[in-house]
């Protein structure tokens, strides 16, 4: 596993910083020990494309009710 992580990190292009991986059975963690909100956003979104919160195409609360009114 250490050669994977190693790998990642080399790709990521990271130069400074701390990495903590952690998977345990079918949990996984990504740990970011900085309070920069832009780093935070970052994160956010590539983890969205990586692994998406909700398997499904996001859709307006009224495109949803449009969708479900009576004909």
């Amino acid at each position: 596993m250490t050669g994977q992580v190693e790998k990642c990190l080399n790709e990521s292009g990271i130069q400074e910083g701390l990495i903590l991986v952690n998977a345990m059975h079918i949990s996984a963690s990504v740990f970011i020990n900085d309070d920069e909100a832009g780093l935070h956003h970052d994160f956010e979104v590539w983890l969205e494309k990586l692994a998406p919160e909700k398997p499904y195409p996001s859709i307006s609360i009224m495109a949803l009710k449009t969708m479900l009114m009576p004909i």
